[in-house]
């Protein structure tokens, strides 16, 4: 399943990374690695079968315990 993330992932850079050098859209390709790498990352530890927790527990640990807002 790794193989098929990598594989996958590497296939979209040689396609769209190439274009971005190419243009010189530096700010652009450096936005587009950031996401990219996080994706990567993810996509790798969910093919690995790791659990991730949902983020929308963390939003609502930011929602009620730091900015002390309630809801529904």
């Amino acid at each position: 399943m790794i193989v098929l993330v990598i594989i996958a992932f590497a296939l979209i850079a040689w396609l769209d990374v190439p274009k971005l050098i190419n243009r010189k859209e530096w700010k652009d390709l450096i936005v587009f690695s950031i996401f990219y790498i996080f994706a990567f990352i993810i996509a790798s530890l969910q093919a690995f079968k790791v659990e991730i927790p949902s983020p929308i527990l963390g939003i609502q640990f930011f929602i009620e315990k730091i900015l002390h807002l309630s809801y529904g």
